[in-house]
C-alpha cells in the first residue's frame, strides 16, 4: 500500500514534467502546506487517535 506522502511525491513528479516552473512551484507549495496540515492538525484529531489505537489493538 502506498503512503499519502508517496502518492503526493509521485503526483509532483508527474506535474514537474508537464508544467512550467512557476506553475509547478505553486503546486509544490500547495502540497507542502497540505503535508504540514496533515502532520500537525490532523494528527491531533480525536478520530485519528481512535483509529490508530484500534489498529494497534487489533494486531
Amino acid at each position: 500500500m502506498k503512503t499519502i506522502k508517496r502518492v503526493l511525491e509521485e503526483f509532483l513528479e508527474e506535474q514537474k514534467a508537464r508544467l512550467k516552473p512557476r506553475t509547478y512551484g505553486g503546486y509544490e507549495d500547495a502540497i507542502g502546506l497540505f503535508e504540514y496540515y496533515l502532520d500537525g492538525y490532523a494528527c491531533n484529531s480525536h478520530w485519528v487517535r481512535r483509529r490508530a489505537n484500534s489498529l494497534i489493538n487489533s494486531t
